[in-house]
């Protein structure tokens, strides 16, 4: 059986580079959506020495296609949602299509499967039935999906067993190619992952030795939630291949393929001619001459011919019961590193397999005879296998790092895309951090790990500090080689550097001048030297920011653009391939600067490559502390790419932040605006007046939650505010920005629209909200409360136009989905 895999939705190209890797497992077939430039698709599969199974739902799409790529029509027509989407919501024109396929194939060499079903159930079956497949040539095959629908793989649907379900499918269609196009096992319901290996490969052998031409395991990555849907990746979110899947599916099977034979009409059985039954004398042998023998035993003698009624069978005694053993309590804690409970965990007893989920407060009981070796999982943190005797036991885990994305950091239309794609970028502030790396490494190195568990992509570091007794001195002759291995490091933790170059020029004096500031000759050769000994490592930042806040008086009087744009042309050259931006040019909070809206346009004029403006805390002003939420929408306005780069957090100046529902809506808000980056601004990672780690603040754990959610092309989808046309939903009840709190609306229903992906935030609902969808939509609905991640309260909802949907009291939540 070829092995494939599903890596293509929608139409997307997926890129010569990842092909390659998909090639290199071992997979030979790749199954795509043809989208809107089939060829396309195709060809770049064919370019990776891979076969292309494309699904198509048109006879133009099945045109476009190379004579070498292999045609299925639609997918899962057999489930209302995608005949819905495919064939208009009717079974007649999915038929009609499937054999007008039929009739183009036949002229055109191209391979064809047609079925399709979700399942090899009742439902799945049945549908295959709407088929002539005796009328069909023998070269048209047949291609179904099969996935679990009980806890076993060995299990088969509606009452049969595997193998039955295997023969009624040969029933239907005959003797032509099978072609399994999706399979799978989700890890949200097989644990631990060597478990869902094992099905995999279970799976695979089964189909390969019953002759099935093609096997796709669905799919390439997870998903960004944590639902069954999201976990049937072969790499996780991020990019990361997971071998021991891979390897179950590409091996070869088990045992010899089985030659698939033709189906035969069944016969009525014939009842079989009655045969003689012989009789049968059974004699104790010492009883036939007594005296004379002294064998004991059985003489058996047989009469061909006369009937004799069968001897009652003897009994088996009955085995002895086995001793029940003592049994003992194991009481088990998993926690993470600060002894806080992992609620979730998933721990196996590895002698029997017996499973166990731990209780919000990270806590399971097991009933054991003795010691036995458990292996113990949990999403997020590095697994580990212990051996617990009776008893109660805390085990430790430690939070899983994933490697730094590879290559460098593009733009692309407003958000940040590497040699990975596109992602949404989850920076926090660490300014102090050249000084902990090399005064306090622990604390530094900690801060890297929690926070890159939490979600972050990368840090936003300050290269010359003043704050007195904690200064980061930009006069040091090794302040360059100190920089580059702060970032190296945090590199090697998962995380990128946004490098802010200068700040606290008035108590950072000159070189050559200890009274007075760094000159602007200075700062040039400065910003020059800095930028050399960067290269090499250009991979490793996020971006460049020439200044922090440079309308402070600090620089011993404000910035002029002219002079923002000269460093940052200066920086550039010698870092071509590095983003590069001036500061925060914003009117507020520092209004007395003049940093308008005709500042930002005039340096974004000059080729400036994004902006890093600072939005006002003041909570005092319209919309009160959902102020700072929805500033970003200001910055979307002026059509350039900007970067969040220190909103509001836990102990902030002017004014703080610590509700963890704002602080992670503020992020999601900020990535629906078409904001690149969102920057986690807490006190611990100011640095002047406090030692904390930084994933200690409030909202550290939650903030950048939206980031498995969104799509991490976000930034590129086009945004709606509330009440404009292109949005997905009209607000029913209207805006709260002038109705008392306790009124019914949203502050913001914003939207991102990108082809037929949407992805829509309601902000603020207070008294509940009505939502009345412009087009027909399908989506899964988040909610944010208070505290804690998004929760997914619903899956595939569809409304028609003009139908509505009641959002109730939230900080924020979130539908996901698709036009239909």
């Amino acid at each position: 059986m070829k092995p494939g895999v599903q890596a293509g939705f929608g139409g997307d190209l997926l890129g010569s580079e990842l092909l390659g890797q998909i090639r290199k497992h071992g997979f030979e077939v790749v199954r795509a959506e043809a989208g809107h430039d089939p060829a396309a698709v195709a060809g770049e599969i064919l370019d990776a020495v891979m076969t292309p199974l494309v699904i198509c739902t048109t006879i133009e799409q099945m045109r476009a296609l190379p004579r070498e790529a292999m045609i299925e029509v639609g997918n899962e027509p057999d489930l209302k949602h995608f005949l819905d989407r495919d064939f208009g919501g009717s079974a007649d024109q999915w038929h009609w299509t499937s054999l007008s396929a039929v009739d183009y194939c036949a002229g055109s060499a191209q391979r064809l499967f047609l079925g399709a079903v979700s399942n090899l159930n009742t439902r799945g079956l049945g549908w295959l039935k709407r088929l002539p497949w005796h009328m069909l040539p023998v070269s048209v095959g047949c291609s179904f999906h099969r996935y679990p629908e009980t806890g076993s793989y060995t299990q088969g649907h509606d009452g049969l067993t595997r193998e039955e379900e295997f023969e009624a499918l040969r029933q239907i269609v005959g003797n032509r190619p099978l072609a399994l196009t999706e399979t799978g096992y989700s890890r949200a319901e097989w644990k631990p992952m060597a478990r869902q290996g094992h099905a995999l490969r279970f799976e695979r052998d089964f189909w390969a030795v019953r002759g099935v031409e093609i096997g796709i395991l669905y799919q390439l990555n997870d998903g960004l939630g944590s639902g069954v849907l999201d976990g049937y990746g072969l790499r996780t979110a991020a990019g990361t291949w997971r071998p021991q899947l891979v390897e179950a599916w590409v091996k070869p099977a088990a045992v010899e393929p089985v030659e698939p034979v033709e189906p035969v009409e069944p016969v009525e059985p014939v009842e079989p001619a009655p045969v003689p039954v012989p009789t049968v004398w059974k004699v104790p042998i010492n009883q036939i001459v007594p005296g004379v023998f002294t064998l004991s035993g059985t003489l058996t003698l047989t009469l061909a011919g006369a009937p004799v009624e069968p001897e009652p069978p003897v009994p088996e005694p009955e085995p002895e019961p086995e001793p029940t053993p003592d049994l003992y309590d194991l009481h088990v804690w998993v926690k993470d590193a600060k002894s806080a409970g992992i609620p979730g965990a998933g721990i196996t007893r590895m002698s029997n397999g017996e499973e166990r989920t731990t209780s919000g407060e990270g806590h399971t009981h097991f009933a054991v005879s003795g010691p036995d070796h458990y292996a113990i999982t949990a999403a997020g943190f590095v697994g580990t296998v212990a051996d617990l005797p009776p008893g109660r036991h805390n085990v430790h885990l430690a939070r899983e790092i994933q490697a730094s994305r590879p290559g460098g950091v593009r733009l692309e239309n407003h958000g940040y895309v590497d040699d990975d794609g596109p992602f949404l970028s989850c920076d926090y502030t660490d300014m102090s951090a050249l000084r902990l790396y090399e005064h306090d490494n622990a604390r530094y190195v900690e801060n890297c790990r929690e926070m890159r568990s939490r979600g972050a992509t990368a840090h936003r570091i300050l290269g010359m500090v003043g704050w007195p007794g904690r200064e980061i001195d930009a006069r040091r002759p090794d302040l360059a080689e100190l920089t580059r291995a702060t970032i190296q490091t945090s590199y090697g933790l998962g995380l990128r550097t946004r490098f802010t170059m200068f700040a606290d020029l008035n108590v950072l004096p000159s070189h050559s001048n200890p009274s007075r500031p760094m000159a602007m000759p200075e700062r040039r050769e400065h910003a020059r030297a800095m930028a050399r000994d960067l290269r090499g490592i250009t991979h490793m930042l996020e971006a460049i920011e020439v200044c922090n806040e440079p309308g402070h008086t600090q620089y011993n009087g404000p910035w002029t653009a002219e002079q923002m744009v000269e460093i940052a042309r200066i920086i550039k050259a010698e870092l071509p391939q590095v983003l590069v931006g001036c500061g925060a040019p914003w009117g507020d909070p520092h209004s007395a600067t003049n940093w308008t809206e005709e500042n930002y346009r005039a340096l974004m004029a000059q080729g400036v490559d994004l902006a890093f403006p600072h939005f006002d805390r003041d909570l005092g002003k319209h919309d009160g502390e959902y102020r700072p939420i929805r500033q970003p929408w200001e910055a979307c306005l002026m059509g350039y790419p900007f970067v969040n780069s220190e909103p509001i957090g836990p102990g902030s100046s002017v004014a703080a932040e610590d509700h963890e529902g704002r602080l992670r809506a503020a992020a999601t808000f900020t990535w629906l605006a078409r904001g690149a980056s969102y920057c986690y601004h807490p006190n611990a990672g100011i640095g002047y007046n406090s030692d904390e780690l930084i994933a200690s603040e409030p909202g550290a754990d939650v903030v950048f939650d939206g980031a498995r959610i969104l799509a991490p092309d976000t930034p590129q989808f086009s945004a709606f505010n509330w009440h404009w046309e292109g949005n997905p939903f009209i607000t029913v009840e209207g805006s709260l920005s002038d109705k008392p709190v306790h009124e019914r609306g949203s502050l913001r229903t914003t939207s991102g629209v990108n082809g037929g992906r949407f992805q829509t935030q309601v902000l603020r609902v207070t008294a509940g909200c009505t939502l009345r969808a412009r087009w027909p939509v399908r989506f899964d609905l988040y909610h944010g409360a208070d505290t804690g991640p998004y929760e997914l309260r619903e899956r595939d909802r569809t409304i028609n136009a003009g139908g509505t949907i009641e959002i109730g009291p939230c900080v924020d939540t979130l539908l996901i989905g698709r036009l239909t």
